[in-house]
């Protein structure tokens, strides 16, 4: 009986939670797929499909970049990223990158995926005549990767911070507390 009792509390507690969660993710949904308008030549990958890649070894096969201001980054960023300023030159990027990236994935992210889209949009091609792998862009960003409950970091330690980028944008976090516009110190 009181297995009974926790179960049903679980369900009435998801039930309860779920509208909001679900409003957090058709917000990151119908930005996703005015950004898939946007930019119909851009590939998209799911935040699964990112975590199953190798990465961190000699055998990494994905590059990821963090295109996003300096204080986003500073506040927390995926694992492994690479900060780049959004307002790069493609030509730059490419002069920067180009040669380094032969042969690998190319995954770029920002808050949501408007800034990222729009320099794997205009990156690409160049990148892959010079023999990178497919580039993309994370779906839903850096805030659909910290909803998912997946791992932040900053100075490479763990972190539950994210930048909300603004407070419009900032609403698609789904852990208000989370939403921080400086760096904090974890508890």
């Amino acid at each position: 009986m009181a297995i009974k009792r926790v179960i049903v509390s679980v369900i009435v507690a998801l039930a309860l939670t779920a509208p909001a969660l679900a409003q957090d993710n058709a917000a990151l949904t119908k930005t996703h797929i005015r950004l898939v308008k946007k930019y119909d030549d851009v590939a998209h990958i799911s935040p699964q499909d990112y975590a199953a890649l190798p990465t961190g070894s000699a055998a990494q096969t994905a590059v990821l970049f963090d295109i996003r201001g300096e204080q986003e980054f500073s506040v927390s960023h995926m694992p492994g990223a690479i900060h780049i300023d959004p307002k790069i030159k493609p030509a730059d990027f490419i002069a920067q990158y180009g040669e380094r990236l032969r042969g690998k994935t190319v995954v770029l992210y920002c808050s949501v995926g408007a800034r990222s889209s729009k320099l794997a949009n205009r990156v690409q091609d160049d990148l892959r005549a010079l023999g990178s792998g497919p580039v993309y862009n994370l779906e839903g960003g850096i805030f659909k990767w910290h909803n998912q409950g997946r791992a932040l970091e900053i100075n490479g330690a763990p972190t539950r911070y994210i930048h909300p980028y603004n407070r419009r944008w900032g609403r698609m976090v789904n852990d208000q507390s989370a939403a921080q516009m400086r760096p904090q110190a974890e508890p």
